[in-house]
This record gives C-alpha cells, sequence and structure tokens, in this order.
C-alpha cells in the first residue's frame, strides 16, 4: 500500500507537477474516474476542478494546471501502516490469549477471563 503510494508520487512528482502538504481534504473526498477514497494524497485539477487519485493523472488533462496534495507525509504513513497492522493482529492475538489459557488450566479462574474479556472491551 505505502510503497505503491511512494511510487506514484515518486513519477508524479518527475512530471514538474507541484505539490503541496495539507490538511484541507474532505473527508468524502474521492476520485472522480474510480470513486476510490483519496485519504494519503490526490490530484486536483485547477482547470476542471475534479479531485482524482494518482493513478488517474492521465485523465485530468493539463498537466500544467494540476497540484498533487498531500496529507500525509512518508514518513508518517510508515507510522499510520504499523498502527494499522497492530490494530488488525489484536484479535489475533487475543485470541492467541484466550486458547493459551485455556490449555493451561482445564477451569481458568473467573478472574483470568474477566481480564481476558475487559481486553476486548
Amino acid at each position: 500500500m505505502c510503497y505503491e503510494e511512494f511510487e506514484l508520487r515518486k513519477s508524479i512528482r518527475e512530471k514538474y507537477i507541484p505539490f503541496e502538504m495539507t490538511d484541507d481534504f474532505d473527508q468524502e473526498d474521492s476520485c472522480f474516474y474510480c470513486n476510490s477514497l483519496c485519504y494519503f494524497s490526490l490530484l486536483y485539477s485547477k482547470q476542471t476542478k475534479q479531485i482524482a487519485c494518482l493513478h488517474h493523472l492521465e485523465e485530468l488533462g493539463d498537466i500544467s494546471k494540476i497540484v498533487l496534495k498531500e496529507r500525509v507525509r512518508e514518513d508518517d504513513m510508515h507510522e499510520v501502516l504499523e498502527e494499522t497492522r497492530r490494530i488488525t493482529n489484536a484479535p489475533k492475538e487475543w485470541v492467541q490469549k484466550l486458547q493459551s489459557t485455556l490449555l493451561a488450566s482445564r477451569k481458568p479462574s473467573l478472574k483470568q477471563l474477566q481480564q481476558l474479556l475487559l481486553e476486548v472491551f
């Protein structure tokens, strides 16, 4: 995910398209062409006022009228990726804890089971 974003940003910058860091993204910003959510960065056409994902540069028309807007710096994207991995792995880790608790004792204490449940909620 991040690496594809990095490569697309690099190829777009090589075409001399100016870029800017901005927090001025709408939560609903999506590509005019494929409707994918443009979360990390997007292309904005000053001429047509259209938003496109990095895959649809060519469709926006005149390159001199396009700006690459970036919400998240590349360094920060790695942190986002790691946090996402941590969150998505949490259920697996919890199941492993539950299984090890159940394997360690035939009848685990109510306190142990309550502690495991508290981790979920």
